[in-house]
């Protein structure tokens, strides 16, 4: 059998990393070996590489134009989509997925079935390309695979945060339209125009693109109210800006409250774990704390169709007003209602978005497919892994590096997670191959080989 070689781009080190390297584990044991690394440095070598399966992150017009020069040099091209990880709403789904990706795509994975019949009926084309396999990401947050808030071990960064902050409330934002890290609204809008989300020309688009902003403006003048009326009553609260937002409009409106801190440093899984409850309004992270087996309340101000398109909504405990959900919070840190009950009920609305089952992991049932890939002519020719990078091309802005930048301690820490979700997964042999590229093979001498 011939080893494979299997490539997989990072877009965002904190949300794509550990599901990553958890695939990267699972491919290994089945005969691959993995480049991985930061997707800018990755794209620009695609020409490069020999032959190879490639894993993209997204469905957009951006991902999309990678994807075609991928095809272009022969790789077998595949995606999931991560935008979605947390969103239930069909048209919110089908905006990730650009038209020139159809045709580039070898092989599709989605999360769960919904997604599956949607996106079907959108490219009837596809349908035998497209597998329904979960989310990896899911796969590292199951409470039945991972220490939970209430267990003896949180693993070390969550006890960092524990004792240095005590318990808190984490209070995790998501407004990044009107709020954007980098421009302003206007250079929001632009970006969506770019990666083929926006359509300038719809009205559709428009008004819906308005109704986010009012939407979103509704949404922080709430998560601002109820987080100062906590501090307020004494209940310490940690605000944690999602890394696409300007977190410097937090921490201005913010700045000098007693018992109230704006951070964004660290994962958001670990102070998740930390944290005594999750406040959200509509972000991935009321997702992750639901699969954690961890409280979350989610603030749904206004009357906005918004909040019925996320998947977090639906598994959370949802309060339309800052007083019932203040009232909610203080009841569950007092014992006398808790936030993360009738968990059944909301496994089985879960059910339809995402699949989930104790026997196999997503990264399992992905590797598998892409073992067949591999049977149909995927496949690589023996190479050492010094071999595979050939000039240096470095894209390495400051912001690409904070979204993205790892290392091979990282990349260490993540293997430890994998192992320990799956006792028959093994550590790899890790080389460095350029600027945040990574090869992760099962011999000592690195090689790419027939097995």
């Amino acid at each position: 059998m011939t080893r494979s070689l299997l490539i997989l781009p990072i877009e965002e080190r904190n949300r794509e990393l550990d599901s990553r390297v958890l695939i990267a584990l699972n491919a290994i044991a089945a005969g691959f070996d993995v480049i991985i690394g930061q997707q800018w440095e990755i794209f620009a070598r695609l020409a490069d590489l020999p032959a190879s399966i490639v894993l993209f992150k997204g469905n957009n017009a951006a991902q999309a134009e990678h994807m075609v020069t991928a095809k272009r040099a022969g790789h077998f091209v595949c995606s999931i989509e991560e935008e979605v990880l947390a969103v239930k709403d069909d048209r919110e789904v089908l905006r990730c997925y650009h038209a020139t990706a159809r045709s580039a795509l070898d092989l599709i994975f989605v999360q769960g079935s919904r997604q599956a019949d949607l996106l079907r009926d959108y490219w009837p084309e596809a349908k035998g390309r497209i597998a329904t396999v979960g989310n990896p990401r899911a796969d590292l947050l199951r409470a039945d695979g991972v220490e939970t808030q209430g267990g003896d071990d949180l693993g070390e960064a969550a006890r960092a945060l524990k004792r240095r902050h005590g318990s808190f409330v984490l209070f995790n934002t998501n407004i990044a339209s009107i709020n954007p890290r980098i421009d302003d609204v206007y250079g929001y809008f632009e970006l969506c125009v770019r990666v083929g989300v926006m359509d300038p020309n719809d009205p559709d688009d428009m008004r819906l693109l308005h109704r986010q902003f009012l939407w979103e403006r509704e949404i922080f003048a709430a998560i601002t109210t109820l987080a100062m009326r906590l501090a307020a009553d004494g209940v310490p609260v940690v605000m944690r800006p999602h890394p696409s937002e300007n977190a410097e409009i937090w921490q201005r409106h913010l700045a000098g409250i007693p018992g109230l801190e704006v951070i964004r440093e660290g994962s958001q899984v670990d102070w998740l774990k930390a944290s005594s409850l999750l406040v959200h309004s509509g972000c991935t992270t009321g997702l992750e704390a639901f699969l954690l087996g961890h409280p979350v309340l989610a603030l749904t101000p206004g009357q906005f169709d918004f909040h019925d398109f996320f998947i977090s909504n639906l598994v959370s405990e949802s309060f339309a007003s800052v007083d019932t959900a203040r009232q909610a919070i203080h009841d569950h840190l007092g014992g006398a209602r808790r936030l993360d009950s009738d968990r059944e009920a909301k496994s089985i609305s879960l059910a339809p978005f995402l699949l989930q089952s104790p026997d196999k992991t997503a990264a399992a049932r992905i590797v598998e497919h892409l073992a067949g890939a591999r049977s149909n002519g995927a496949a690589t020719k023996a190479t050492r892994p010094e071999e595979l990078i050939m000039a240096t091309r470095t894209h390495l802005s400051d912001r690409r590096f904070s979204k993205a930048g790892f290392d091979r301690e990282d990349i260490l820490a993540s293997v430890r997670s994998s192992v320990r979700l799956a006792t028959s997964l093994s550590a790899p042999v890790i080389t460095e191959l350029g600027p945040l590229i990574f090869h992760l093979g099962a011999w000592s001498d690195g090689l790419v080989r027939n097995g």
